[in-house]
């Protein structure tokens, strides 16, 4: 999808939500910016696991405009977000 279409397609599904929901994914935004990836099996990530299975396309779709790929693992129950760029990577020397 190009910008444009990914934009268009968060705000439709964004603003048809409750404002519960809404605040619930600004929250899981952040977690995922932060931490890179929930799961399931991790007692303090499984209700936000289910969350993110559930409004997967709002998900991918904010992602996508900041060029990040929203990857859910259904098999793994793994949900991880990877930069596009390659940026944002922690780069170490001995």
């Amino acid at each position: 999808m190009s910008y444009r279409e990914d934009a268009r397609s968060f705000y439709e599904r964004y603003s048809q939500l409750e404002e519960r929901d809404q605040t619930r994914i600004s929250k899981l935004v952040n977690k995922l910016l932060s931490m890179n990836f929930l799961c399931r099996a991790k007692e303090t990530d499984r209700e936000d696991y289910y969350f993110c299975v559930r409004y997967e396309a709002i998900f991918k779709a904010y992602f996508s405009l900041m060029d990040y790929d929203l990857k859910i693992n259904k098999q793994n129950e793994v949900v991880a977000i990877t930069n596009r760029e390659g940026y944002n990577h922690l780069q170490l020397r001995l």
